[in-house]
């Protein structure tokens, strides 16, 4: 599966970054919300009960892409964060911590052209553990008398 993936990826960057460069000036949201998309679905991590994807997401644009969003930076970031939110509530996928997007500036990247990467973060939320743990926290009422009775 893997090696059909490197081929659709070659396939892909091919159309998207000769094609692509050639009939357009900027970067585009909606490519943005794309790419993040196809990154939570590619860094995915199949646990016994659960399927994880990353919650953390940095995209890395030239200067003239980043210009271009910064009237409307916190709103992009915002309905990003809600796109990637959805899209793994669709899959069926958790993450730690609600998604967080992250915009940097790269000098060195070309005008069109965009980076990204994709890592677990953050703390565990209560409700994260009881949901792992949550045959520890329903035992039956014998059982919690007989643990406080021997905790004392």
């Amino acid at each position: 599966m893997s090696v059909l993936r490197a081929i659709e990826s070659r396939i892909e960057g091919l159309f998207e970054g000769v094609f692509g460069r050639a009939f357009r000036t900027h970067v585009q949201p909606v490519e943005l919300a794309r790419k993040l998309a196809k990154e939570m679905d590619e860094h995915r991590s199949v646990s016994v009960s659960r399927v994880y994807v990353p919650n953390e997401y940095t995209v890395f644009l030239s200067p003239g892409d980043r210009s271009q969003f910064s009237a409307y930076e916190g709103s992009l970031v915002g309905e990003l964060q809600e796109y990637l939110a959805e899209h793994a509530r669709r899959e069926g996928y958790a993450m730690l911590t609600p998604a967080r997007v992250l915009l940097e500036t790269d000098a060195d990247l070309a005008i069109v052209t965009f980076t990204y990467s994709a890592v677990v973060r953050g703390n565990v939320s209560l409700e994260v553990i009881k949901y792992f743990f949550q045959e520890y926290f329903d035992l039956d009422q014998d059982l919690r008398r007989e643990f406080q009775v021997n905790a004392n």
